[in-house]
């Protein structure tokens, strides 16, 4: 089942937000490769290539970043997630033994670029 919890710059579903400004996100995969507006079943892919065994081990986890916020909501095989800022004066920000379905969730918000939602959740600063 796709994530509904934002709207996709492809998906040709109207949404006012779409018709004012384009989602502008990419995710870098165990293997390195970068996309720019992932589908949001080209995002579960790439969470369920946690459990690639065969994936580089010098590059455990997968991100998502958002260009005009500067957020980054990194992913590791163990269910850890890290957030963190291109402002340095923003402390990191850790959530571990995060189930898939909420990982996907988090990555809709900072895919839509709603930092202040995404800060609410139940992060611990570092």
């Amino acid at each position: 089942m796709p994530c509904s919890c934002f709207s996709h710059p492809r998906s040709g579903a109207a949404s006012p937000k779409l018709l004012t400004t384009t989602l502008i996100y990419h995710t870098t995969d165990r293997y390195g490769l970068t996309e720019l507006n992932p589908t949001p079943a080209r995002l579960r892919e790439i969470l369920r290539s946690l459990k690639d065994d065969e994936a580089d081990a010098a590059a455990p986890e997968v991100w998502l970043t958002h260009l005009e916020t500067g957020w980054t909501l990194s992913v590791f095989p163990n269910g850890m997630l890290q957030l963190e800022a291109d402002d340095k004066k923003q402390p990191l920000r850790e959530m571990r033994n995060v189930d898939f379905e909420h990982i996907l969730e988090l990555w809709g918000i900072l895919a839509e670029g709603d930092a202040k939602r995404l800060l609410r959740a139940n992060w611990q600063e570092r």
